[in-house]
């Protein structure tokens, strides 16, 4: 079966076991997804498969009573499942199929009657465990469970779960180059979904996850799908599970952590790299900022003490529609520390050729994705700097998204030639009125009219030398005492006009808003960032000034700025 075909057989089948529930049948948003992966695994188990479909007209309690029996018989034969006390759990997930009454009530589907618990199994073998068996290479469940909410009211997560779209899963496997003889781990691996789509190409794919009813599920998949695989009931940060995944070795990781506003998502990435075989692999699709956000400073610089970091892939902002969360994925390779000779692969993958479609959320309607892939693949493995590309040094302290590290191609005009002018009067003046910078901006394209085949000027800078200099990371609060600006309000300086600046949140005229009589707050040769408004704007304060509290002031400790390092702190470069 063509996989478009497939796609449209899966498409179908939800939407007719939804109806069927919705119409027949009263089970909660959790209670959906359980369900079918309960019949699933029933239908794993020869004698029940084989007699199900006989007349049990007026014996609803021993069918059900039979259902539960082979769902127990099919999780005790899986070998990825074999600790008692953790079997006990996930079949409690499946007791209210016995306390609901609707599962046994009697349909009329054609010229005959069906208990409602019958005839969804018939369907969902048809359409979805048969399928499953024909083309293992697919993630049957996974498609299943995202056409079935797009025709349900409720989302993937009111179902607790939240699919990794599977293109993505597929490019996520492709990054790991997996190998038959690789061992694929999961730390966190929900519905399986990741596991499926890369642990089809390997020896053996292990996972861990905390939830009972999504170990469930994940069961279900890799029951179906007879893939060898171990999967683990409990929390992957365990001693004692952690060990057990070290015995297996495994090679590759490949993760969609928790998303929070905290660190979690970075402590699932140290961990599991930390679980893997020195050189192995491990991808991991996380929130653009989750990498960015200044209180996970010590944990990047504890997975770059460890792993290196190959590979900063930032994907569409519309990835999980209608999930808002825009994501981007890492790529590292563990136990091999991340020094200044690691250079980190950059993307850009701002389109990735997929729109959206009413009812079906994104779709790859023009066949565009694959082409898109195999061009950021070949860029990645041959290191090719493009406009949507590069290929340089990472640091802790950066933010890990592509924008920190790729521009749109920068052409020279008259308004950037302004602006870095300006700019450098500001620097050696502290300031300037409209009327002399136009009278600079004058003077110097009259002196540049004059110089044939002149393509570029460039204003010399004395420059310390970078030999022999030993760069470490740091946080700002321990080089810098950093206050907030004392100067008052913009409408207060505005209402005492004079010659003293005041610096406000902009990013034009080095900061300065405006100029007044009001005494100067902060001192000179000083350092101001915007803290609102033009956020991160950041100028060097040659002389005494005032600043709203929208400005933090840097003040280095224990010394005078010299040119040099202010130009190094503000600009980047000396």
């Amino acid at each position: 079966m063509h996989k478009n075909a497939y796609i449209s057989a899966v498409k179908q089948t939800a939407k007719e076991v939804h109806d069927f529930i919705y119409s027949n049948i009263k089970l909660s948003d959790q209670e959906h997804a359980t369900f079918i992966a309960g019949a699933l695994i029933a239908l794993q188990d020869a004698k029940f498969k084989r007699d199900y479909k006989n007349d049990y007209f007026n014996k609803a309690d021993r069918f059900i009573t039979e259902m539960m029996e082979a769902i127990k018989y099919s999780i005790e034969d899986c070998p990825g499942f074999d600790k008692i006390d953790k079997r006990a759990i996930v079949l409690a997930e499946f007791s209210f199929i016995e306390r609901n009454e609707q599962l046994k009530k009697v349909v009329h589907i054609g010229n005959r009657d069906y208990i409602a618990v019958q005839y969804l199994l018939m369907v969902l073998e048809e359409g979805v465990f048969n399928v499953a068996r024909a083309h293992p290479e697919f993630d049957i469940l996974g498609a299943f469970y995202d056409q079935f909410t797009k025709y349900s009211a409720s989302d993937q997560q009111s179902l607790g779960i939240v699919l990794t779209p599977l293109h993505v899963a597929e490019f996520m496997s492709d990054l790991l180059d997996i190998k038959k003889n690789d061992i694929v781990l999961d730390t966190c691996c929900g519905s399986a979904s990741l596991l499926l789509t890369a642990g089809g190409k390997a020896n053996q794919s292990i996972g861990v996850e905390l939830n009972s009813r999504m170990a469930a599920i994940s069961l279900a998949n890799m029951i179906i799908k007879k893939l060898p695989t171990y999967i683990w009931l409990g929390n992957s940060f365990d001693d004692n599970i952690q060990k057990e995944i070290k015995s297996y070795s495994p090679t590759k990781l490949i993760i969609n952590p928790p998303y929070s506003q905290q660190d979690k998502e970075l402590s699932f990435v140290l961990n599991g790299l930390n679980l893997l075989e020195e050189g192995g692999l491990g991808v991991v699709i996380l929130p653009v900022g989750a990498a960015s956000r200044r209180e996970v400073f010590g944990l990047k610089n504890q997975i770059l003490q460890k792993h290196s970091l190959l590979g900063i892939f930032t994907m569409p902002e519309k990835l999980f529609y209608p999930v808002g969360t825009h994501t981007e994925i890492l790529l590292f390779q563990a136990h091999i520390p991340h020094t200044i000779n690691t250079n980190t692969f950059i993307a850009n993958i701002k389109d990735d050729g997929l729109e959206i479609v009413k009812n079906q959320n994104r779709v790859d309607t023009h066949n565009k994705w694959n082409g898109i892939k195999a061009d950021f693949l070949n860029k990645y493995h041959n290191h090719i700097i493009s406009e949507n590309t590069n290929y340089t040094y990472v640091r802790a302290v950066d933010d890990w998204t592509a924008d920190a590290f790729i521009r749109d191609p920068w052409t020279l005009h008259d308004q950037n030639f302004i602006e870095v002018i300006r700019n450098y009067i500001l620097f050696q003046q502290g300031g300037i009125n409209k009327g002399d910078l136009q009278e600079y901006i004058n003077f110097i394209f009259s002196a540049i009219e004059n110089v044939p085949d002149l393509n570029c000027a460039k204003i010399p800078n004395p420059a310390i030398s970078l030999e022999n200099r030993t760069f470490e990371n740091f946080l700002f609060e321990e080089i810098f005492t950093m206050t907030r600006g004392r100067g008052g309000t913009a409408t207060g300086a505005k209402n005492n006009p004079g010659k003293n600046l005041y610096i406000g949140a902009s990013n034009e005229n080095n900061g300065i808003t405006q100029y007044t009589s009001l005494d100067t707050t902060e001192k000179a040769n000083t350092i101001t960032v915007a803290n609102n408004g033009s956020v991160g704007a950041t100028f060097y304060q040659k002389q005494a000034y005032l600043a709203s509290s929208d400005v933090t002031i840097l003040d280095l400790k224990n010394k005078e700025l010299t040119p040099e390092e202010i130009r190094f702190f503000v600009n980047g470069y000396v």
